[in-house]
């Protein structure tokens, strides 16, 4: 569908490009001198972010001179280098995520439009700041392995991918067949992210285990998230792992249906939390400033 209508300040309109540098303090595994997680161990430098007194055998020639003149006392400047870590992007495009159905006049965006964003959003991120990318593409039941359709090589990679999608309004999931098959299990990641409605056959805890800082974008639609819409006399079928049908009135009354949701995404965060990771509920109405919170929230806690 087309996004020519969109409040460009909300997730409906997000692009790869509009990323923002973040860092991860507690990464602290490669010896490689780029990416998003800074090491624990800092060295001298000429382009300082902190200083410490002198210890005998420290390089001479980082010596702050100045800071001595003032002070004294022998200053050495030293800054904290950054790694690559290794990041899986898990990208619900089940069959729930591809709701709500397209209408004339409706500017809705489906569920795995919104998620497809944020999935190359965070790959273009950290990409773009020297890390390896497993970007995987869920849309069936869960197999002893899953795919990883995607391992972009560049920001120009994540790019490209975007704008093949976009060129066509957004009319079905992406399709990415680079990468091979794995087994997930066998693998770990210093950060994973699955972007998912939570109706899928997906454990969010399950699927996250090996990450070790992880976080669930949970997305639902704004239609789920405000059901005025909802008509008293109409039937609605829930496609979930339910699968039940509900009357109008029923889901209107007395806030029932609101109050149901809430209790689910309380579970939801309850499980995340048990596992050491976070939970973030976002619509296609949720604003960017509010998503760039979130990764901020998450970057200084892993």
């Amino acid at each position: 569908m087309t996004s020519s209508g969109r409040d460009l300040s909300t997730l409906a309109a997000l692009q790869p490009t509009q990323a923002e540098d973040l860092s991860f303090r507690s990464y602290k595994n490669s010896v490689r001198l780029h990416g998003s997680h800074r090491l624990t161990m800092r060295r001298p430098s000429r382009a300082p972010e902190a200083s410490r007194k002198y210890i005998h055998g420290d390089p001479v020639n980082m010596i702050d001179w100045l800071a001595y003149a003032r002070t004294d006392q022998l200053i050495i400047r030293e800054k904290r280098d950054e790694a690559t870590a290794r990041i899986a992007i898990f990208l619900d495009v089940s069959e729930t995520m591809q709701w709500p159905p397209f209408e004339p006049g409706d500017d809705f965006p489906q569920k795995w439009e919104v998620a497809t964003r944020i999935a190359l959003h965070l790959s273009y991120l950290h990409v773009r700041q020297g890390d390896i990318v497993h970007f995987y593409s869920m849309d069936q039941k869960p197999t002893d392995g899953l795919l990883p359709r995607f391992k972009p090589r560049s920001p120009s990679d994540v790019a490209g991918v975007y704008g093949r999608v976009a060129a066509t309004e957004f009319e079905a999931p992406p399709t990415l067949s680079e990468g091979w098959a794995v087994d997930h299990y066998d693998s770990s990641f210093d950060v994973g992210y699955l972007i998912s409605d939570g109706l899928g056959p997906w454990r969010p805890k399950e699927l996250l285990k090996n990450c070790k800082s992880k976080a669930m974008f949970h997305l639902l639609s704004s239609k789920e998230d405000d059901i005025n819409w909802i008509e008293a006399g109409t039937c609605y079928f829930d496609e979930g792992l339910h699968r039940k049908e509900y009357q109008g009135q029923d889901l209107l009354l007395r806030d029932n249906y609101q109050s149901s949701v809430q209790r689910w995404r309380s579970r939801l965060q309850e499980q995340l939390k048990d596992g050491g990771g976070f939970y973030f509920y976002v619509t296609d109405r949720t604003p960017l400033q509010r998503y760039w919170n979130m990764l901020h929230e998450f970057e200084k806690s892993a």
